[in-house]
This record gives C-alpha cells, structure tokens and sequence, in this order.
C-alpha cells in the first residue's frame, strides 16, 4: 500500500491479493498439488504480485484471477468422479461469472471442456450439459438485472471491444516496468514448464493431470498476452494466478547441484525487479 497508504483502491487490491494467495494455498492442500509440505505455490504469487506494483490499484484486474481459482477448486475436484455435475456446475459458473468482468475468460471454456476429456476423465453428457447450465446463469442474473433497471440495450454493449481481432501488437501501449515484469515472470515459467515435463513421472497421476490442466490455460494466456498488450494488466494478472502452481513446483521440487544457489538468484532477481519498478513508480528514477 506504499507510498500512500490511505488509498482505498491499493486496500481492496490488497484484500483481494491476499484471498488470491488463500485460495491457491487452499487449492494446494485439497489437491496435494506438491509432494511435500510447502506453502511455495501461494508465497511464490505473492512475492511476484508484491514486484509488480502497477497491478495493485485496479480490482477489476485481479478478480478474474480470484474466479479462475475457484474453478480450479471444483473442476480439480471432478477428477475420474463418476457424478461430478454440481462440481463442473460450480466450475463453468466461477468462469462465467468472471467473463462478465473480462469476457476474454469465455475462451478458457473450451479447453475446460477439452481438459475435462483428455485429462481430468469427467466429460459426460451431464456434465456437458451441466457446464453449458453453469456458464448460462451469470448471464441470465445480468439480463434480469438489467430488465429490472430498463438497460437491457446497453447491458452487453462492452462485449464487442473485447472481441479478438488479429492485428499486429501495439507494444508501444507497455511501458519499461510491465516489460520487465512479463520478461521475468515468462523466463521462470519457461523453466517451470520444462521441470514438470521432465519430472512430472514422480507426481501420482491425479496430480499430473491436474497439472496438464493448469498447462493448456497456460498457453493460452501468453498467447493472449502476446497478441493483446491492451489488456495487458488483467492478462498479467490471470497468468500470475495461473503460474503459481507450476513456478511452486519448480522452485519446491527441482533437485540439482547448484539448485539452492539458483534459488538464490531467482529471487534477488524477483527483489531487483520489484525495486526497479517501486523506483519508477514514485518518479525516483
């Protein structure tokens, strides 16, 4: 909340950043989503969220975040369960719901759909059908709401500026601090991604898949992140989000001769970059 600590808006980031790291702490114990005892996957998403101060002050950026989660909690659950409706129910709804602040979320439900398939085991034909019924109820509170205020002809009128368009990136639109930011957070996630494909033998099979799961989503923010630098704070903080159960994995489980020293390395870089970033934002630099 540095430097000035009565703003409201830095506050409610705060209270959300910190449900944020609540939720993938919990999402850690249900799913058993590391082999040891360790509260790396939430640390981890703090210390980067704590880097990047330009995300602190917009709520809005960090709520799809907080929906992405608690779908994962259901959809998580749902693994290889012969009746898992109400979980997939609970699942597409969280996302939904989160596409009425950030209609990009809906293409996740696609690949909810794909992952439910190939590696959770859970698509059936209620489930299908009980995912369609998810995704449907936010809209369907949204048009009521807007019946009730006699805006239904304004109520989706924000859904066409999110429509994606291939076109060719205005990076110009990022300053040095956001950046920097993606750079590092992309390098970490890089290496995360190799750790796991190379070590993912010694995971159980539940908690492979789950992270197969995480993976696919993966792509498909940095592909966004990548073709869309407009939107590049909410898509930061969804892939902050989204990578903390891999760079956890990584920095908890990576075994090596050097590995404590790199760990080392990785989080002066992780001080350095948010130094930098808290200089530019109050103008020292």
């Amino acid at each position: 909340m540095l430097p000035d600590v009565e703003s409201l808006s830095l506050a409610e980031g705060l209270a959300v950043t910190l449900f944020t790291g609540y939720l993938l702490m919990e999402w850690n114990n249900r799913s058993a989503l590391l082999r040891v005892r360790s509260r790396m996957v939430s640390v981890t998403y703090l210390v980067l969220m704590t880097a990047c101060p330009f995300l602190h002050a917009s709520v809005l950026c960090l709520l799809p975040g907080v929906l992405l989660l608690l779908s994962y909690h259901t959809l998580s659950a749902s693994y290889q369960k012969s009746r898992s409706e109400g979980e997939i129910f609970h699942a597409f709804l969280f996302m939904s719901a989160g596409s009425l602040v950030f209609p990009p979320l809906l293409l996740s439900l696609p690949l909810f759909f794909a992952s439910m398939q190939m590696q959770l085991r859970s698509l059936t034909w209620r489930t299908f059908f009980a995912g369609l019924f998810g995704l449907a109820v936010p809209y369907w509170f949204w048009i009521a709401w807007a019946v009730w205020h006699n805006r239904l002809d304004t109520a989706f009128s924000s859904l066409p500026a999110f429509a994606i368009v291939v076109v060719r990136p205005d990076y110009g639109l990022l300053d040095p601090a956001r950046m920097a930011s993606a750079a590092l957070v992309l390098f970490f996630v890089l290496l995360s991604l190799v750790h796991i494909f190379r070590t993912s033998y010694n995971d159980k099979i539940r908690t492979r898949m789950i992270f197969y799961a995480v993976i696919v989503q993966e792509v498909l923010y940095l592909v966004l992140l990548a073709v869309c630098p407009q939107w590049f704070d909410t898509l930061f903080a969804l892939l902050l989000a989204n990578s903390a159960p891999l760079l956890g994995h990584y920095f908890t489980l990576a075994r090596g001769r050097f590995m404590n020293r790199w760990f080392v390395v990785c989080l002066l870089a992780a001080v350095m970059l948010g130094t930098v970033n808290y200089l530019e934002l109050w103008n020292l630099l």
